[in-house]
């Protein structure tokens, strides 16, 4: 390792320590109301701050918030080849693998799709396609198929022990630009 790269690391680490400690531990002690309304403080927050955003170490959550009503998802991504054949596949790329909806980020990609972010599902589709097509299938149309899993409200739950009922959005048809 380079004598830079380890300068950079040894002062990196208790940087990036101080930084969480301050911002962590700091609000938490007795003293903490005492130095919070002095300007140096306030200045050295802020300038902490744009340093944990810059990392992606900010955290913003409220204690408060509602559980997610989305129970899961099923997605799927349907093709009709240029015979007119439907098919299906699997949504995640590479490789078309199969959806989990107990991955975060396979979920949050389709919320964005299902709330109104086209901009995602358009380029999406074309990924899907050009995989589609590496294996020998020519693509006239394809459609983003997601099924969302809604929790139900307790009262109905204890009524009849179904936990979520399903909410089928159909988004389509893409065309592959060739």
């Amino acid at each position: 390792m380079k004598k830079a790269t380890r300068y950079a690391i040894a002062v990196f680490i208790p940087v990036h320590l101080l930084v969480i400690i301050w911002t962590t531990l700091l609000p938490v002690l007795p003293f903490y109301p005492s130095i919070e309304k002095s300007k140096t403080y306030r200045q050295i927050n802020r300038f902490f701050n744009y340093y944990l955003v810059s990392t992606g170490n900010a955290q913003r959550w409220n204690l408060f918030t509602s559980v997610s009503d989305v129970n899961g998802q099923e997605v799927v991504i349907e093709v009709t080849d240029q015979n007119g054949e439907k098919s299906q596949f699997d949504p995640i790329l590479p490789g078309l693998k199969e959806h989990d909806s107990k991955n975060i980020r396979h979920v949050s990609f389709f919320l964005r799709v299902v709330y109104g972010m086209d901009s995602y599902a358009a380029p999406y589709m074309q990924r899907v396609f050009r995989e589609i097509e590496k294996s020998g299938t020519k693509v006239r149309e394809g459609y983003l198929i997601v099924n969302e899993r809604k929790t139900r409200y307790l009262k109905n739950i204890t009524k009849d022990n179904i936990i979520y009922y399903i909410v089928p959005h159909q988004f389509g048809p893409y065309e592959p630009h060739r």
